[in-house]
């Protein structure tokens, strides 16, 4: 059999596709295998009635991920496993998403359809994501991982022992831009008693469809919208808000068209203290930070 036999190509497929999938001296690796079309046996894996299993990538014995194809939605899938993994008692945990609030760059959509089940501290781990496919098929991703020393679990657990308090940009709702958009976090800061959040954005949406994306988002994160309006290239909202001290807050959004470029808008949220201006400029014990990103 020659170089340019099937056999040979099939072969030489197999080993191509292994290599990209795993990185030279990943210490999570030990002895991969590509599984087509198949579940690895070691591991109990519920499958949404009617899925499709492209196969698995066993990076060990501790560590393997799954592609399916379903037919459900990303949200039916992520509930799916929300009912079987709970029902055999698995935890959800808080996803990491990206820790600060306000603006979020495109890519950071991915982590809205992501869910992280624990067994315990240190695992062992059961993740899902869940994607909109090409002909309305949902792209599945699972991992489980059993490893102690590179679960989820356990770096959640010490990130949480990291961050032991809110900063004050995390007062904003995470904003993400409206599907097919390119959105770019450009700035933002303050000080302990208040904050801003900038981004520019790039879209084929009128003004007014893209304030009620974001005030959206805004009354989901639990503001109260208190007013709002359009004023020629301006769009505009105000809220009010309390913190987890009940320490009560307003906030501002509002986007702009950019004269000149059709598809182009500058976007700013702003929040502050409401008890500063009752009480001549107190100070918030909080800390600054940056923006959200990816």
């Amino acid at each position: 059999m020659n170089a340019n036999t099937p056999g040979t190509n099939d072969a030489l497929l197999h080993e191509l596709v292994l290599r990209l999938s795993v990185f030279p001296g990943d210490p999570r690796v030990s002895n991969p295998q590509l599984l087509v079309g198949r579940l690895p046996g070691n591991v109990d894996i519920p499958l949404p009635e009617g899925c499709r299993v492209l196969g698995s990538l066993m990076r060990s014995q501790e560590l393997v991920n799954i592609v399916l194809d379903s037919t459900l939605t990303p949200e039916a899938v992520l509930q799916f496993y929300k009912e079987k993994l709970t029902a055999a008692g698995w935890k959800e945990q808080e996803t990491l998403r990206p820790m600060r609030g306000g603006f979020t760059h495109s890519n950071a959509v991915m982590f809205e359809n992501r869910m992280v089940y624990c067994k315990g501290v240190q695992g062992p781990a059961f993740t899902v994501n869940a994607f909109e496919g090409s002909n309305g098929i949902t792209d599945v991703r699972l991992e489980y991982n059993s490893s102690s020393e590179f679960s989820p679990c356990g770096q959640q657990n010490r990130m949480r022992q990291r961050m032991m308090h809110h900063t004050i940009q995390n007062l904003i709702p995470p904003l993400l831009p409206p599907k097919g958009a390119r959105q770019f976090a450009s700035g933002g800061g303050g000080g302990m008693d208040s904050w801003h959040s900038s981004a520019t954005l790039v879209a084929d949406i009128e003004l007014p469809e893209l304030a009620t994306h974001y005030t959206t988002q805004l009354a989901k994160g639990g503001w109260r919208l208190t007013g709002e309006g359009h004023d020629g290239p301006i769009a505009w909202s105000t809220w009010t808000f309390s913190d987890e001290e009940s320490e009560p807050w307003r906030g501002l959004f509002f986007i702009l068209k950019v004269p000149g470029k059709e598809r182009s808008y500058i976007l700013e949220a702003r929040i502050n203290w409401e008890k500063k201006e009752e009480e001549g400029g107190g100070m918030r014990i909080m800390g600054g930070g940056g923006l959200s990103w990816s």
